[in-house]
């Protein structure tokens, strides 16, 4: 997940589609997105910028997967599934419950990994 220009938020794959390594692995702040196999570059949007052997030509036509991103209430939720219905119009019966609550005014104030051997499938 990016913030990009005016505080618009996007989201694309983590993973390069060169040779599905993984991008970024932490959190933070950065201007483009560095891929450990090949270096491929991309920019906050996906949008690959540079890559060692390949024509720049070609850069246009390759890019991170963008994936369905929607915000309410300050929060941000992601859909894998492209063609489901928008996901507001089904959160209003929460809207008035968690009114008092001013979600969207909220900060993070801590952080917390917990690593936990098991299969998630399961």
């Amino acid at each position: 997940m990016t913030r990009c220009w005016r505080w618009s938020v996007s989201m694309c794959s983590n993973v390069c589609p060169h040779r599905s390594a993984v991008i970024a692995e932490e959190t933070g702040n950065r201007t483009v997105f560095r891929c450990p196999y090949h270096a491929w570059t991309y920019d906050p949007q996906g949008r690959l910028v540079g890559a060692p052997h390949i024509d720049k030509a070609r850069l246009d036509d390759i890019s991170l997967k963008e994936l369905r991103l929607e915000t309410w209430q300050g929060l941000a939720f992601v859909n894998l599934d492209d063609s489901a219905e928008a996901l507001a119009p089904n959160l209003t019966a929460l809207e008035e419950r968690l009114a008092p609550l001013h979600l969207a005014e909220h900060r993070v104030i801590m952080t917390d990994t917990l690593d936990v051997t098991c299969n998630w499938k399961s």
